[in-house]
């Protein structure tokens, strides 16, 4: 499994009234984004509101499938309390961060799908930031693409989104452990282990059929891997010993 790098935010030229002392032009760029799409863009300061303190429109039917551009939504996020506080720290730090550097300072906004939360936090720093009088970009990387399920959602509260989840979770552990014989290696993996995919070591953080999602160390968005390929597992036994399925089936 090749882990992708996170990519720069892509940010455009602007016009600024303040420039570095060799005459480039800097700017303020803010960029939303999804954690569960993939890799975080490179950002200098960034902000993570998929947890479960603003409220989720992803939870309410009737906006789902619309996204913090539109009206509705951003104001249903901005109306959190708290949430109006936070995307004014988010203005006013990326702005003391500009004048006293004189540097690019790009602000990524993390979600869960990158169409709600994060679209509309970023709309309004983006909006206090050139109400200031201060020329400032953004993007919405993730706001186009599909809607992710429910059970994607882990800051869920709803009972019946938990337990789908707890029973889709466990579905696809039972799979892993009976097909490739995890049992017979000593090996019991669970949602919350420690796990290896070759040199790399991580947290499982859900599953997806016969594959895993891991956050390796010092990743932001999960990855997918394969349950056996290139894969290690501290043994069930406690002794701490990491055991590779592929290996213990190639030597059988």
């Amino acid at each position: 499994m090749a882990r992708r790098r996170p990519h720069p935010a892509r940010t455009r030229p602007v016009t600024t009234h303040r420039q570095r002392n060799r005459g480039v032009l800097v700017s303020i760029h803010f960029v939303s984004y999804g954690t569960g799409h993939g890799p975080a863009p490179t950002a200098t300061i960034t902000y993570d509101v998929s947890g479960g303190v603003l409220r989720n429109p992803h939870h309410d039917p009737a906006m789902r499938h619309l996204t913090g551009l539109d009206e509705v939504v951003y104001r249903h996020v901005l109306a959190t309390p708290g949430a109006g506080r936070l995307a004014a720290h988010a203005a006013a730090t990326a702005t003391a961060l500009w004048e006293d550097t004189g540097a690019d300072i790009v602000v990524g906004v993390a979600c869960i799908g990158g169409r709600h939360r994060s679209v509309g936090m970023a709309r309004r720093a983006h909006e206090l930031v050139t109400e200031a009088g201060i020329a400032a970009t953004i993007e919405h990387r993730d706001v186009h693409l599909p809607v992710l399920p429910s059970v994607a959602h882990a800051d869920s509260t709803d009972p019946a989104t938990v337990r789908e989840t707890e029973v889709r979770r466990a579905a696809d552990l039972e799979h892993i452990h009976t097909y490739y014989g995890f049992g017979r290696l000593g090996i019991r993996v669970a949602v919350g282990d420690r796990v290896r995919h070759a040199d790399w070591e991580g947290t499982v953080v859900d599953t997806a059929g016969q594959y895993l999602r891991v956050r390796f160390d010092g990743d932001t968005a999960p990855s997918t891997c394969h349950a056996v390929a290139n894969m290690s597992y501290l043994a069930a036994d406690g002794s701490g010993r990491w055991i590779s399925p592929a290996a213990e089936r190639t030597d059988s």
